[in-house]
């Protein structure tokens, strides 16, 4: 097993040259059994993996390859968590492996096909035939790893030719030793890399033979009959394919076949109505299953953290400086605040008494509770007087008919909601640090493992540096809140303006965030605990349904293209539809901005009310800052949420 500096820093699934040993040596096991569970991904169909970047859609199909599967018989004993569901699974049996995955990763190489100018080359016959010769070399690895105790096994391995009816290339058309086989693939590679270095009018090489067809799917039903193994076809990263590619890559993998086809893209190419609503989850056709990783584990926070603190364990036992060290330990050193050390201070105490004190003298409100904690009749924690000043300021903010309205405050009957604000309003009154400790680094990862990695890899730097110097390693509140400020700084300034659509992307989380903030904090907190949310109409999502793409660029075109984005990176995370507000009121589709930008705009971590939008407002936002105040009086559609304004 390697050893890295910080080994929270690496994204294993992606390194293609990295060892069977150092990826399963990071690998959480919760994941497998639920894949080795779902019989319908080895039905003979299509299956897609969808997901955000950093969901797991890598390091799913390459459990499943060769390498890794010979890795783990190899080392049963140190894998035995994922030895036994396998066996069980009848993926392994007998040491020996019965199903195993042809990994096709897309590449650059695909992207190059395409741009081909010499005359007389095909760009679909070049993209066909360059994945059906990386298949054909996935094909001979996993031969040559099966035979493997045979005693000269390349001499004994033979590549079983596809069927005349089947009309296949030459390359595919006779059987083959293993040699033979290796040898024309190789030259046909050789002669593909030609056409992609020639320049405009070079001749094209006499020997490239070019496939009318994805000929290496029926390359794999022959081999798995003739071999007595079962294969699983597993394409990854397909989002980088061009839409033409994509789409003849689909149209061939959902055609019926003998082997399961494992397809792996993030989200962003498909359209926004079917990343919200009813289409969200796991689809499941007579040709295709779409699998959403996503949806997969935001259901399960309980799950999630367990992963998450495997993931952790499996790292540290990599990091240098840390391995000796337990998830447990590590959390012990990431503690939450204490607030009642803040709250019981006299300043704050006083500032609560001066508030209060000012509504009594500037009202006409009468309470009972209120005239107690002036008069020093009853004592109230600090928490329960910012609930008192919650319940006042909404109670002078609603229209009362009567000259001398009495406000009656029964602390026993506050909702949770109120508590929640009411303890965000005495953190932020007492300068306390908002957030803090181990559960709110998982809480602001949005479920994701990327993103839990990228927030989490600034503390792990902090706590080498501290047992490189023999310090103190608990790492205090303050210093916590900071790293996550940072963390959410460096989110949304060098993270979402990258993205495809980035810099309307960013400006409307902008707006969203200082708008949400603004509406948290105000003193009758009308949307307790917070608003994180935002909704539009069933209405206005019809509108977007029955939109079609043009070349125009409207705005309807920007903003449902900007809002595509936002989801398929997880900035913003489609929630269920929503059927509160009056009787008969209109369904809404509402949305919540990604946790850490919560951070960033100081908003309550768990989830919180909704402020509704036109899809026009949502477009002039994406263009430029617009102040709260301005955002609250100009809002369009303007409708009550769950608590009266």
């Amino acid at each position: 097993m390697a050893i890295y500096k910080n080994s929270f820093l690496t994204r294993f699934a992606d390194r293609t040259g990295l060892k069977s040993s150092d990826f399963l040596s990071m690998y959480a096991p919760q994941i497998i059994k639920e894949i080795l569970n779902n019989e319908k991904l080895f039905m003979p169909k299509a299956s897609w993996f969808i997901g955000i970047p950093g969901s797991g859609k890598s390091s799913i199909l390459r459990l499943f390859g060769v390498d890794i599967l010979s890795e783990i018989i190899r080392q049963q004993a140190a894998y035995n968590h994922l030895y036994e569901p396998l066996v069980e699974a009848k993926i392994i049996v007998d040491d020996s492996i019965k199903t195993v995955g042809i990994y096709v990763q897309i590449d650059e190489l695909y992207s190059e096909a395409d741009n081909v100018t010499l005359s007389g080359i095909s760009t679909e016959k070049l993209f066909f035939t360059l994945f059906d010769l990386r298949v054909a070399k996935q094909i001979l690895a996993i031969l040559e790893k099966i035979y493997k105790d045979v005693t000269e096994p390349n001499a004994c391995v033979i590549v079983k030719e596809v069927d005349s009816a089947k009309l296949p290339p030459r390359i595919f058309s006779e059987k083959k030793d293993f040699h033979t086989f290796d040898t024309l693939i190789r030259r046909q590679e050789q002669l593909i890399s030609q056409v992609l270095t020639s320049f405009p009018g070079a001749p094209i090489p006499e020997l490239l033979e070019l496939h009318n067809r994805f000929a290496s799917l029926d390359l794999i039903s022959a081999q798995q009959e003739f071999h007595n193994v079962k294969f699983i076809l597993m394409i990854d990263d397909a989002h980088d394919l061009y839409p033409k590619q994509l789409q003849l890559l689909k149209n061939a993998v959902e055609k019926r076949n003998s082997f399961p086809r494992w397809v792996a893209t993030r989200k962003h190419i498909y359209p926004i109505q079917f990343l919200v609503g009813d289409s969200m989850g796991n689809i499941d056709g007579r040709e295709i299953y779409i699998f959403d990783l996503d949806n997969r584990l935001s259901k399960n926070k309980s799950l999630y953290k367990r992963f998450i603190k495997i993931l952790v364990e499996k790292r540290l036992k990599s990091t240098f400086a840390l391995s000796e060290y337990t998830t447990e330990q590590i959390e012990g050193m990431i503690y939450p605040e204490d607030l009642s050390k803040f709250t019981d201070s006299i300043n704050i105490k006083k500032l609560q008494y001066e508030e209060i004190e000012n509504i009594k003298n500037n009202s006409r409100i009468t309470s009972q509770a209120i005239d107690e904690y002036i008069d020093g009749k009853k004592q109230y924690t600090p928490l329960e007087v910012e609930a008192i000043l919650i319940k006042a300021n909404r109670f002078i903010k609603s229209k009362q008919p009567s000259l001398f309205p009495e406000l009656n405050i029964d602390l026993t009957e506050i909702a949770s909601k109120d508590k929640q604000a009411a303890k965000l309003f005495l953190k932020k009154r007492a300068k306390v640090p908002l957030y803090s400790g181990f559960d709110i680094i998982v809480d602001v990862s949005n479920y994701n493992v990327e993103q839990f990695l990228r927030v989490f890899s600034p503390f792990i730097d902090r706590l080498i540096y501290r047992v490189e110097l023999d310090k103190d390693l608990n790492i205090k509140p303050a210093e916590q809140y900071n790293i996550l400020k940072k963390a959410a700084k460096s989110y949304i300034e060098n993270v979402i303006p990258k993205l495809l659509y980035g810099k309307f992307i960013y400006q409307l989380v902008d707006n969203l965030g200082r708008f949400f903030s603004y509406r948290t904090y105000e003193p009758n907190a009308p949307h307790a605990p917070g608003v994180t949310q935002f909704a539009i109409t069933s209405s206005d999502m019809e509108i977007i349904k029955k939109h079609s793409s043009s070349e125009s660029h409207t705005w309807l075109e920007e903003i449902i293209c900007t809002l595509t984005m936002a989801i398929a990176n997880n900035v913003i995370v489609p929630e269920k539809e929503q059927h509160q507000g009056a009787r008969d009121s209109e369904k809404k589709v509402v949305f919540s901005i990604n946790r850490l930008l919560c951070i960033k705009y100081e908003l309550p971590i768990q989830r919180g009310d909704f402020q509704i939008f036109s899809l026009e407002f949502l477009w002039e936002m994406c263009k430029s800052p617009l102040k709260p105040v301005d955002i609250k009086s100009r809002r369009l559609n303007r409708q009550r949420s769950l608590w009266s304004d």
